[in-house]
């Protein structure tokens, strides 16, 4: 395998009539160098740029960019493609909604290694990204959440791969289940956001959602498991006991991290949901106990979120709260969780038909068939 330059620059001619340069590989000073020599200017985002309307000292300066960056050991690639970041800003301009686009700069390869935990991705992009050089991207984000990368595909000389970072509520995406797959773009901008639009982004929205439920239904067992253990450890033993109340408190935090999981993702599948309109009208009246429920733990929530972000202020490796806090959050959020123990096999039956064109497959060991309205348990 032939062994990368240390020192590359990529220079691409911008819309505006700016030449575009990017400085890269483990001793992208070197490169960096070369272009500040040649007149070269630096904006914010990282990269490097020379005014259309640069004047003559400037413009005889990077006449002579070659030569000053082998002086540097630097070597100098001119792309086929048009400037990146006018091709996302274009995109984004095509895309139906409020899309922004931003450029990204990776001039060392390892800062590229910090896009592999943010990736959602089944498809070319994933390994473009861990196995080839990327020097920018460009970042497609839209204000409900979502957000896109957008790379020139690695070894072409035209088109383009787009798929999709990290979900706002999750903070683990790369290799996980329900990934969309990100999709090849052709070199014509209005053609590419037409492909996001109408290939991608319904296949993300798909997947997305797919995840959501397994995720609340997943919830639902360490709810029923850990609500099973605290009855029956309040009524096998006096809970004044020490290791008895210990035990108690640990399930209890452990009922607040599952039931966590509900609030955050359980709201936006529930907004699609219309029982009168799906095989099951019968639980519409479920359905308003469960948005009722989720209502009354916004504060418990906001009060976690609060806390765990003072945490992280502190010290980066702090990221949940102490065990007080969530047996607490877990009292005063257990009568919804009680709801969500009687009535959530409601929610993810009506979640699973309000996808249209796709039945969702339905997490193992699951039964989500109407079954007789059982009462929540009584609390102790």
């Amino acid at each position: 395998m032939t062994t990368p330059p240390q020192a590359q620059i990529f220079l691409s001619l911008s819309t505006t009539g700016e030449i575009t340069a990017i400085a890269h590989g483990t001793q992208y000073r070197w490169a960096q160098t070369a272009l500040e020599q040649s007149g070269f200017r630096r904006h914010q985002s990282g990269r490097y740029a020379l005014a259309a309307d640069a004047g003559e000292p400037d413009r005889k300066a990077a006449a002579g960019l070659v030569r000053l960056a082998a002086r540097h050991s630097t070597t100098v690639h001119v792309s086929s493609r048009p400037y990146l970041g006018d091709f996302g800003d274009q995109v984004a301009a095509h895309l139906p909604g409020n899309w922004s686009s931003e450029l990204e700069v990776y001039s060392h390869p390892l800062w590229q290694e910090d896009l592999v935990p943010l990736l959602w991705d089944a498809g070319e992009l994933s390994p473009a990204v861990c196995n080839e050089r990327i020097p920018y991207a460009v970042t497609l984000k839209e204000p409900s959440g979502i957000e896109l990368l957008l790379v020139e595909r690695p070894g072409a000389q035209q088109g383009y791969l787009v798929g999709a970072l990290m979900t706002r509520d999750y903070e683990r995406n790369y290799d996980t289940p329900y990934a969309p797959a990100g999709i090849r773009l052709g070199s014509s901008p209005g053609a590419a956001a037409r492909d996001i639009a109408h290939r991608f982004l319904p296949a993300y929205r798909r997947a997305l959602h797919q995840r959501r439920v397994t995720t609340v239904a997943d919830a639902l067992d360490s709810l029923r498991a850990g609500h099973r253990t605290l009855v029956s450890a309040s009524a096998s033993s006096p809970p004044a006991l020490p290791n008895r109340s210990e035990e108690q408190g640990v399930t209890k935090g452990h009922l607040w991290l599952a039931f966590q999981d509900v609030l955050v993702h359980a709201p936006g599948v529930l907004a699609r949901c219309d029982a009168a309109v799906s095989a099951w009208p019968g639980d519409g009246a479920a359905l308003s106990r469960l948005r009722e429920a989720l209502a009354a733990g916004q504060d418990a929530l906001a009060e976690w979120n609060t806390q765990q972000d003072a945490l992280v202020r502190i010290s980066p490796a702090l990221r949940e709260p102490p065990s007080d806090l969530r047996t607490r959050l877990a009292l005063q959020v257990m009568s919804s969780i009680e709801t969500w123990l009687a009535d959530g096999d409601a929610f993810v039956r009506q979640a699973l038909a309000v996808v249209p064109g796709r039945t969702l497959a339905l997490p193992p060991g699951h039964d989500y068939t109407p079954q007789p309205a059982v009462a929540p348990p009584k609390r102790r």
